[in-house]
């Protein structure tokens, strides 16, 4: 048959002469292996139309959900950290130039002093010390990087020669301290390669590791990142009264920035003449991790002022950036949640809210 000039709409892909299809009572057509996973969630609803299907596609057996994975598995065979050199340990002393930077940002400057504002929005945006100028030149820590790399049949060609491309770029500029893990994913999630020292043998073996990845299967990125590594949000506390909070924001590189956005009830002004209210009192600890010192930072508090009246409030552009960013971020999950259950038009409609 000849070329159908609409894409697959599960995985936007072409759908090419030679290709299984499925077209649905709807007439909408789709790759057979991407909508047999749909099928195989229980789906008998078109991802586009919504319309119930009387006739089904037979299931790929390599779609059926599998049972529920295990806690991610902690790896034995990594190669084990750099020790820091002699020379390293006495120059770390002079590194350090300044000291933390806490800066803070409310949604709105001012709110009436009659006026009561519930989940006002505060902005805290903290900034790690940098290099000295002696030292912008002395080589950097070691990280360690793990690479979760998509190999599902819409990277066939010259989508994953871009990604193979990207990789051996990566490589070549990885030090020889620097550790490298490499996980495939299409329908499972594959560890390529440990994460090893990027010596001239480990760079080799990882070049061989990413050149012998070949695309095919469905896109299952969630097993990919649960191989890859957990993760989380901000380990955080607040206390019983509610009136002060801790957020551990682990370690940060020279000059590295965080931003965090909390949601505080303004009340109304307690008297006639207070002209400003204290929302949020920011204050860090941290330590230089080289040195081993440790240093009490106190950073702007977030103030908003308390005129009689406010007329034409302008919203902060760094707490509206903030916010924005969040959200979206929040919807990609639910996007991908929905994908996962087969629910694919809902998806869609998640992430067409932004365009």
């Amino acid at each position: 048959m000849a070329a159908n000039t609409d894409p697959c709409a599960i995985c936007l892909g072409e759908i090419s002469r030679g290709q299984a299809v499925f077209v649905a009572e709807c007439s909408h057509t789709f790759h057979h292996r991407c909508i047999s996973e749909s099928v195989a969630h229980g789906n008998r609803d078109c991802p586009l139309c919504k319309a119930t299907w009387l006739v089904v596609p037979s299931v790929d057996p390599a779609a059926v959900p599998a049972p529920a994975m295990p806690p991610p598995r902690a790896y034995a065979d990594d190669d084990p950290v750099a020790q820091q050199t002699a020379v390293q340990a006495q120059s770390a002393e002079h590194v350090v130039a300044g000291e933390m930077s806490l800066k803070t940002h409310c949604e709105f400057p001012a709110v009436a002093r009659d006026a009561s504002r519930d989940n006002f929005a505060v902005l805290v945006h903290a900034r790690a010390p940098g290099l000295a100028a002696a030292d912008a030149e002395a080589s950097r820590a070691p990280v360690d990087l793990v690479t979760v790399l998509d190999v599902s049949g819409s990277m066939t060609g010259p989508k994953l020669a871009l990604v193979k491309q990207a990789m051996r770029f990566v490589i070549d500029n990885l030090g020889p301290d620097d550790r490298l893990s490499v996980v495939s994913f299409s329908c499972r999630a594959k560890r390529e390669m440990r994460l090893a020292r990027m010596s001239d043998d480990g760079k080799a073996s990882a070049k061989l590791a990413v050149e012998s990845l070949i695309a095919g299967g469905s896109t299952n990125i969630g097993d990919g990142l649960k191989v890859a590594s957990e993760s989380g949000r901000y380990e955080s506390t607040i206390d019983a009264d509610g009136r002060a909070a801790t957020v551990d924001v682990g370690e940060l590189y020279a000059e590295e920035e965080r931003r965090f956005l909390f949601f505080v009830d303004v009340p109304r002004a307690e008297a006639d003449g207070e002209d400003a209210t204290q929302l949020v009192k920011v204050r860090c600890t941290y330590r230089d991790v080289a040195t081993g010192s440790s240093a009490d930072v106190a950073g702007e508090d977030a103030v908003v002022q308390r005129p009689a009246e406010v007329t034409n409030p302008v919203v902060s552009v760094e707490v509206e950036r903030e916010r924005i960013r969040v959200a979206a971020a929040e919807e990609i999950v639910a996007a991908r949640e929905a994908a996962e259950r087969g629910a694919f038009g809902e998806a869609r409609s998640i992430l067409g809210r932004r365009l």
